[in-house]
């Protein structure tokens, strides 16, 4: 079939209230900042993750931005695929769905629904983001896991004293071996650049970042970068995405012995996003509920809220058929839509395992 052009706006009416949607690319920065600025958002909502993503993606990336008659309401990143000529929606990296700036109106969900099947697309997949994802925008909700939020606002001290007895032991340790912390941006992202696909491949875990979209997000001023490195140079690194008084944790690598030093690398980072007025931090959550990456950030003692995914339908009739052309099960699948491959976003198989050894 062949591919409609996709209009940029569209309003869906009603007698109390017109809300008009639009799309902003990601090769228009001043638009995309604009109209996110006054809503409060995550790293994941920001263009230069998204622009990131963009640059060597075959997926379009895009910000679904919401408005009403006093302004932007809500705003969403969307990454665009297609199958068979028939088009769906998902979150295109880290976890965002629609931020909101006020109570969003009780019949919102259903007016973006409106509005995507109106556009042609078929099925949207979104992973909200804990802190500023709305759900009251979504449709299709459910939890099969769960992401850890720390609150820093006490300061560093009543932070460390609330972690595990094995993290503080390691910031200690740190501290008396007189560990080399690393914050130079270009030898990290050398080292970023050097390790992110070997470590992926020994983890089992898909590569998911080309180095140019890696080299843009390193590039970017809001990440926080911060390593470590032993007699042969720096051997672990840990980067942090920053959106004003919040943070998320965004990749971590190692090689050699850097593991051991994984709880003392990630305090050092913790005290310099408290440095910049970062009071909450999203630390992502397992692969899976209660595996080994999500009790390894259970020693930071954070809070543990429900990780909550839309699984959107817009034209049920054709999703059904497109099940059936692809001859899965919807009900069996992992994956929204099942027809289509898992969508390449969301948190790292990198992300740190705090050992024993710590």
């Amino acid at each position: 079939a062949a591919r409609r052009p996709l209009a940029c706006t569209s309003d869906i009416a009603r007698p109390e209230m017109t809300i008009t949607f639009e799309f902003v690319s990601a090769d228009q920065p001043e638009r995309w900042d604009s109209a996110l600025g006054n809503l409060p958002h995550g790293y994941w909502h920001g263009w230069h993750a998204c622009h990131a993503i963009s640059i060597e993606s075959e997926f379009p990336v895009r910000l679904c931005v919401a408005r009403d008659g006093h302004g932007v309401i809500a705003a969403a990143p969307v990454g665009e695929r297609e199958w068979q000529g028939e088009r769906d929606l998902f979150t295109p990296v880290g976890f965002s769905g629609f931020a909101a700036a006020r109570p969003l109106p009780v019949d919102f969900s259903s007016r973006w629904s409106e509005f995507a099947a109106a556009h042609g697309y078929v099925a949207g997949y979104f992973a909200l983001h804990p802190l500023f994802g709305e759900p009251a925008a979504h449709s299709g909700l459910s939890s099969d896991n769960e992401l850890f939020v720390l609150d820093l606002s006490d300061g560093p001290d009543e932070f460390l004293r609330r972690c595990d007895r094995s993290v503080r032991r390691a910031a200690k340790a740190s501290e008396v071996a007189g560990l080399r912390f690393v914050d130079c941006r270009q030898a990290l992202t050398a080292f970023v650049l050097e390790n992110y696909s070997p470590c992926l491949t020994a983890l089992g875990a898909r590569v998911l970042w080309p180095p140019a979209t890696l080299a843009k997000m390193c590039a970017d001023p809001d990440l926080l970068m911060v390593g470590v490195e032993d007699g042969a140079g720096i051997c672990a690194a840990h980067t942090f995405g920053v959106a004003g008084r919040s943070a998320d944790f965004h990749l971590h690598l190692s090689v050699r012995e850097g593991r051991r030093h994984t709880a003392a690398m990630i305090c050092q980072g913790l005290r310099r996003l408290l440095s910049v007025g970062v009071a909450r931090v999203n630390l992502g959550g397992g692969i899976v509920r209660g595996d080994s990456v999500a009790q390894s950030k259970l020693k930071f003692h954070p809070q543990s809220v429900p990780f909550l995914r839309a699984r959107e339908l817009y034209r049920p009739q054709k999703f059904r058929e497109l099940c059936e052309r692809a001859g899965v099960d919807p009900g069996a699948s992992r994956f929204h839509p099942a027809y289509q491959s898992p969508p390449p976003f969301i948190s790292q198989a990198t992300e740190p395992v705090l050992d024993g050894r710590q």
